[in-house]
Formats: C-alpha cells, structure tokens, sequence
C-alpha cells in the first residue's frame, strides 16, 4: 500500500439491484464502505446490511446550464412542458402522462409539451395522445442526447412533469430545477425519503396516479401569478446547493475521507467464490439467491452446506 496506509474498498451504488447487493454481502469485510446515491437506497442498504458494513450517502451531480433560460412569462403564451424518461410500466407509470395530457386538454389549458425518451410502452402513449400531437399541443420527440437536453430542452420549459411511482433520483428533475424549471411531480416513494421537493416552495405535488391533482398543478402555474417565478427560483437554489457536480464532489470527499479514517478491513480482495450451493443457486444463480436467503434469513456460512434448502 502507498505511505504505508491501508487499502480501501468503497462500492458505490445507483439503484436496489439484487445482483450488487450478493455482491456486498459476499464481500462483508473485504468492504469498507458502501455509498448510495439517494436517501432511499441509503435507508435500504443500512436496512439490508445492518452494522456489518458502514454506508454513506453522495448524491448525483448535474451540469449547469449551458445556455441562458428563455423568459418565464407566460402571459401571450402557451404553457412550456416537458416529460423526459423511459417510457415503462409500472415505474415511470406514462399510461399517467397520456391521461395527464388529455385532462389538460379538457380544461381548456393553452399549453404545449415535449415529450422525450423511448421504452416498452412508447406505442401505448402513442396510441394515447393520437389527436393530441396532431393539434401540436404535444411533440414526441423519441430520444435526446445530453447536449440536446441542455441546450434544447431544459431552457426553454416553464415546468417538468414526473408521473414516476418511485424513484432513485430522478436526475432529469435535478437538471431541470438547475435550469429554474418548476417541477410538477407525484409524491413517488423515495421523494420523502430525500427530503428535495417542497410543495408550494420549489415544486407542486400529487399522490401518485392522481391524475386530476397535477392537472390542477399545471393550472395554478398559469393561473397565479408569480407562482411559476418563485417556485423555479427556488427549484434552481435547492438543485445549485444539492446537486451539482461540486456538490456531488464534496459528498464524495467526505465519504471516502471516512472510509480512510476507519480500520481497514480484511485484505482478502478476491473474497469468496459464489458457486452453486443448492437449488436456490442452481435455479436463480448464486448472487440472486443469495438475496433471497437474506431476505428469508437463511444466510449460511460460505463454507456451510445448503443442499437440503
């Protein structure tokens, strides 16, 4: 080791994949420190993995803009929204966006709205919105690269919408708050827990799958005036202190400053080979069934005997 000091493993990760998680517990002692990138994560991974295994929390970094906001007033104008994301079921829950849009349309609210990404249930909104998109009220414009996003898109929306059921961000919202775009959002699981969006303060919120309470969200921003200003202020000051890459760098500082100050674990860096143990193994592969013996606690000894499972 250089200077004399310890190695250090610190394992970062993004979302609750099973795979990753096998992985860690494989690993208990080999690892010094697991970093999850939301609050969320950060109460499952202390939830799954007890005191066996200290976790931290470093937040994504996003970009700041690139090119300068257009004008927020929407007075002679149509109403700029924007939906950005994988179009799936039951996550991102876009069946939600295509009644979304009809129930604003029915209002009789003057709006346009920008509809980004690709997935499974792509044809379904399609199928949604046929009518819709014909009147120009909505653009389906498939997927976007980064440089589109910020030099297109972010800058010239008044507000975000999210019909997310959960989330482990969500970065677009992130970039979007960055740019002073309101954010119009569903009270998904994993929005408490990171404790970002205040309603009335930087977003407007519904439960989820309440479609006629983010209607009702996209109204106010017309209706109030004001409102639509001083949500995306303080959308932009809340995304600037906690989620930019200076940010996200300084998290990750303290976060690797901590696993350096802490004992080091076992150098066994190669750590235990997952082999098939049972019919668990043999039916799911090692690392997925290793999680399920954690959740049925049934964890057993790498040198232990699960044929009989």
């Amino acid at each position: 080791t250089a200077a004399g000091r310890a190695l250090r493993v610190v394992y970062t990760m993004h979302a609750f994949l099973a795979g990753q998680m096998a992985d860690v517990l494989s690993y208990v002692g080999t690892v010094d420190r697991v970093v999850g990138t939301n609050r969320l994560l950060e109460g499952a991974l202390v939830a799954t993995l007890g005191a066996d295994v200290p976790v931290g929390y470093a937040p994504y970094g996003t970009e700041a803009p690139w090119a300068r906001r257009q004008p927020s007033s929407t007075t002679a104008r149509p109403l700029r929204l924007a939906w950005v994301g994988r179009m799936e079921e039951p996550q991102k829950r876009t069946r939600d966006l295509g009644l979304l849009m009809r129930r604003c349309l029915e209002m009789g609210l003057d709006f346009r709205c920008d509809v980004v990404g690709d997935g499974p249930s792509a044809a379904a909104l399609r199928g949604q919105l046929a009518g819709i998109d014909e009147e120009g009220k909505v653009r389906l414009r498939g997927y976007l690269s980064r440089e589109q996003l910020y030099e297109d898109l972010y800058p010239g929306i008044d507000a975000l919408l999210l019909t997310s059921s959960w989330e482990t961000g969500p970065i677009v919202a992130w970039e979007a708050m960055r740019h002073g775009a309101t954010l119009v959002s569903t009270r998904y699981v994993g929005a408490r827990e990171e404790g970002a969006l205040r309603e009335d303060e930087n977003c407007l919120l519904a439960e989820v799958g309440d479609i006629e309470g983010l209607a009702r969200a996209v109204s106010r921003l017309r209706d109030e005036h004001g409102l639509l200003d001083r949500l995306g202020e303080n959308a932009r000051a809340t995304a600037d202190a906690r989620y930019s890459l200076e940010a996200s760098a300084d998290a990750w500082d303290a976060e690797l400053s901590a696993a350096l100050e802490a004992p080091a674990g076992t150098p066994a860096l190669l750590g235990p080979r997952r082999t098939a143990r049972g019919r668990l193994d043999r039916c799911f592969g090692p690392g997925f069934a290793e999680t399920l013996r954690v959740f049925a606690g049934r964890v057993h000894d790498q040198g232990g005997d699960p044929a009989d499972e």
